[in-house]
């Protein structure tokens, strides 16, 4: 940390110069430098599946249907190589294409086109998988409600599934906290 008048900072488009007005210090706090990127991640998204295999296949024991929730484009997660691994691993399990459905937990931000789609999670997995659009208006179910009236719904794909797998990243959310695990069905595939 060290007190600046002069700032410089990086911005989606270079890099913004300014001064603080007079009467104003300023602190600038520098960041530890990040781990190197992943190399490999494929590799590494099969690794942390063969590490929590047993614990997947007990809980898709019996399951006749399951749903993947999959972030948009609003968030930068490696989709295409997550589904990858994880629908290689449900077919060793009998859980091919007719009992996997794959979920955009869009939330109420825009449906995806086609292309985007493909980019996003590989054209091998959107030719093969159906990938529906999230609609937290109309393609949503009641699971019930809570202090009297609030109605609790979720998809009505997911409504289908006896188990529900969720991919994305942990990042701050201006809403909701965090992004990523609950959020990714609790919101993004929730009712409006």
């Amino acid at each position: 940390i060290r007190p600046l008048k002069q700032f410089r900072i990086r911005a989606q488009r270079g890099e913004i110069e300014f001064d603080l007005p007079t009467g104003i210090e300023g602190l600038q706090v520098v960041p530890r430098a990040l781990p190197p990127p992943i190399a490999e991640i494929e590799s590494e998204v099969d690794a942390e599946v063969k590490g929590t295999l047993g614990q997947l296949q007990n809980k898709l024991a019996g399951a006749q249907r399951v749903g993947i929730c999959v972030t948009d484009i609003t968030r930068k997660c490696h989709e295409a190589e997550i589904l990858k691994v994880l629908t290689r691993v449900l077919q060793r399990m009998k859980l091919g294409p007719d009992k996997v459905s794959i979920v955009v937990a869009q939330g109420l931000h825009r449906n995806m086109t086609d292309e985007e789609k493909a980019a996003r999670y590989g054209a091998s997995i959107t030719s093969v998988y159906k990938v529906f659009d999230h609609d937290a208006f109309q393609g949503v179910v009641s699971l019930g409600t809570i202090a009297g009236s609030f109605s609790i719904q979720i998809n009505k794909v997911l409504a289908k599934c006896d188990a529900v797998i969720s991919t994305g990243v942990v990042e701050l959310h201006q809403y909701a906290g965090y992004s990523g695990g609950t959020k990714t069905v609790g919101i993004g595939c929730a009712g409006a």
